[in-house]
């Protein structure tokens, strides 16, 4: 009997110390077959249309602006591919009241031997640098002058050849007057839908009119004429003046009656 309950103690011993052996390193398996699988991928889920994001509309700011157009340097860039040249005038220092003189104008991109040839008028020829275009006018400006175009307006500049504007200018007062030179250049720029002109004034000369005392007197009579003769219509002296010129008519007539008798009798 001691035997047979002590073997049984001893298988009971024996039991709950395996019992207790297997419950110590349970965990530690378990730990070591979860960290040996793969954690499972969920799959992502495809967007909705709630879920996509609508980009607000591009404000001006934001855009890429296009290069702007520098508008100063496109034109000065065209003015500096005008050509440069020389201009020749006559202008005289000196005129008379209703006296006429001939002015002309020259321009060219080089100087010939004829450009300064037979210029018409007495005015002293001056040769001045200049810029123009393929389209070019020059016009002669003054208030107190009667100015006659003679060959004027835009007119095509280049080449050998000089190109060539005249005037009769008529002085209408005597004193200090002014006749301005003007240079216009035709310009013409695509890209800013530009077609204008360019104006050079050239020269601004003082011109020293004096009266011309002999057309002076003429033009006197031209535009008093009936103011003169008025007072003599208008009074009795008239009468007296044709009875003069009747009497004197007659005693010169009585003269050569006399001389011819005279000279018969010889």
């Amino acid at each position: 009997m001691p035997s047979l309950q002590k073997s049984i103690g001893l298988f009971f011993s024996l039991f709950f110390v395996i019992l207790f052996t297997v419950s110590c390193n349970r965990p530690e398996s378990l730990e070591s077959e979860n960290s040996s699988k793969e954690p499972a991928t969920l799959p992502t889920p495809e967007p909705t249309p709630e879920a996509l994001i609508i980009p607000e509309p591009e404000t001006l700011s934001e855009r890429v602006s296009e290069p702007s157009f520098d508008v100063d340097k496109i034109i000065q860039g065209t003015i500096d591919q005008l050509f440069t040249g020389k201009l020749i005038s006559n202008i005289p220092e000196e005129m008379k009241v209703n006296e006429t003189e001939r002015i002309e104008v020259r321009i060219t991109k080089e100087i010939s031997q004829d450009f300064t040839d037979n210029l018409q008028g007495r005015g002293k020829p001056v040769i001045e640098d200049i810029k123009f275009g393929t389209v070019t006018e020059v016009s002669l400006r003054g208030d107190k002058f009667q100015i006659s175009p003679i060959s004027s307006g835009p007119q095509l500049v280049g080449g050998t050849e000089y190109t060539q504007w005249s005037w009769d200018v008529t002085p209408l007062e005597a004193g200090e007057q002014i006749l301005s030179l003007v240079v216009s250049v035709r310009i013409q720029i695509p890209s800013l839908g530009v077609n204008a002109a360019k104006n050079y004034p050239v020269e601004e000369k003082n011109i020293k009119v004096t009266i011309n005392r002999g057309l002076s007197a003429q033009e006197f009579l031209k535009n008093n004429w009936l103011d003169l003769i008025a007072p003599i219509f208008g009074s009795s002296s008239l009468l007296g003046i044709i009875g003069w010129l009747i009497t004197k008519g007659k005693g010169k007539k009585r003269q050569d009656t006399q001389k011819t008798k005279t000279n018969k009798d010889v």
